[in-house]
C-alpha cells in the first residue's frame, strides 16, 4: 500500500484501526477527524489526543451538515448526503496525500 487514510472518530473501532495501520505503515498513515457543530468539541479533542498517543499524523476537517437542506430538513435518508459529503472529502484528501491501495478505488456512491 502507498499509504492509508483512516476516518478517525476517536471511538473504539477507528482507534483500533488507526493503531494497527500505524504499527504496519508508520509514516504512511493519515488520521482524519471531521469537526462538526453537531458533535461536542470534547470528541474532537479526544480524537486528537488518541491519535497523538498512537503516534499518527492527524488532521481535522470541517463538516457543514446543517448547511445542506438534504440533511437539515431531517428526511429519513439524512445520513446519506452527510456521509456522501464526508467520504468525498476523505477521498480527495487521500488522493492529495497519495494514500491509496494500488489498483483499488474508493467507492463514492452518487444519487
Amino acid at each position: 500500500m502507498d499509504g492509508v487514510l483512516v476516518a478517525f472518530s476517536g471511538g473504539v473501532d477507528s482507534t483500533l484501526l488507526l493503531a494497527c495501520a500505524q504499527e504496519i505503515l508508520t509514516d504512511k498513515v493519515l488520521a482524519v477527524t471531521a469537526r462538526s457543530p453537531l458533535y461536542p468539541g470534547i470528541e474532537c479533542e479526544n480524537a486528537r489526543h488518541m491519535a497523538e498517543r498512537i503516534g499518527a499524523k492527524h488532521i481535522m476537517i470541517d463538516s457543514h451538515e446543517l448547511a445542506d437542506p438534504e440533511f437539515s430538513s431531517n428526511p429519513p435518508y439524512r445520513c446519506y448526503p452527510c456521509k456522501k459529503d464526508l467520504f468525498t472529502k476523505l477521498k480527495n484528501l487521500a488522493q492529495k496525500h497519495g494514500h491509496r491501495a494500488k489498483g483499488s478505488k474508493i467507492p463514492i456512491y452518487r444519487s
